[in-house]
């Protein structure tokens, strides 16, 4: 009886580095993130665009498309890929829903995954109408707030926020898309997902860094976003984000475009 005891303990005594050896091994498991086909298309440039409009009346119509919107749907898809020493490997998909009736009336709900057991999946939601408003992320649990700026500033601490400050211009802290972008300039017409756009390049210049590049993909018959490509440098490293869109402007909207989808 006494050498099995033995036996016992020696084996449990290998119990705790097993454990660490089996955490370690789950967080190195990939996970399953999806790949919509969506970010995969290639614009087509168009051979012949005519003369190129002006940037800035350009930029004020996108700005104004959006702000003015009595409704609007929209559809996110967001792949960052992490660039380094040429080696390029996923770093976050992002989901993201919206459905708005102004004055008041939102849904939105943002899910970031991430292509390993290590790494958080971050995610966001926000239901305002006329009786209430509710907002919950990773980090907090849902909860009401008393208007809806309160809910935007709560889903949007942190994260990219780029479509939410079209629509709600003034009322979401950071600094908005079109201000980051300086000196822009049209480079080009080209054809996405069938819809004709005039291609819009800028930058961020920063003092510690190279600048932020952006090109944008404006609908030429709508003046919607339909597809950002940012690059931004992060220590000694690269951050390439692209983002489409499927925007539709003054949407006729009904109850199932703001009924809350628990499995997203």
């Amino acid at each position: 009886m006494s050498a099995t005891r033995e036996a016992v303990k020696d084996k449990l005594r290998y119990l705790p580095l097993l454990v660490v050896f089996a955490w370690m091994g789950w967080r190195a498991i990939p996970r399953s993130v999806p790949q919509p086909d969506v970010l995969d298309v290639v614009p087509e440039v168009i051979a012949e665009q005519g003369e190129r409009p002006d940037v800035g009346v350009l930029l004020a119509r996108l700005a104004e498309v959006y702000r003015t919107a009595s409704s609007h749907r929209d559809e996110l898809w967001a792949r960052s890929i992490r660039i380094d020493d040429g080696e390029r490997e996923l770093w976050s998909v992002e989901h993201a829903e919206l459905a708005l009736l102004r004055p008041e009336r939102l849904r939105w709900q943002w899910r970031e995954h991430r292509p390993s057991k290590n790494s958080r999946e971050n995610h966001a939601f926000l239901s305002s109408d006329d009786t209430q408003v509710l907002a919950e992320t990773e980090h907090w649990k849902r909860q009401p707030y008393e208007s809806l700026g309160e809910g935007l500033a709560r889903v949007c601490s942190g994260y990219e926020n780029d479509l939410l400050q079209l629509l709600f211009p003034g009322r979401i802290a950071g600094r908005p898309l079109l201000e980051r972008m300086q000196a822009p300039r049209v480079t080009g017409l080209e054809r996405f997902r069938g819809r004709e756009c005039h291609r819009v390049e800028g930058s961020w210049p920063h003092d510690d860094g190279p600048p932020t590049l952006y090109a944008l993909w404006i609908d030429r018959e709508t003046s919607h976003l339909v597809r950002l490509v940012e690059l931004r440098s992060i220590t000694d490293w690269q951050l390439e984000r692209t983002a489409v869109y499927a925007p539709e402007g003054e949407a006729a909207l009904t109850e199932a475009d703001f009924r809350l989808d628990e499995e997203f």
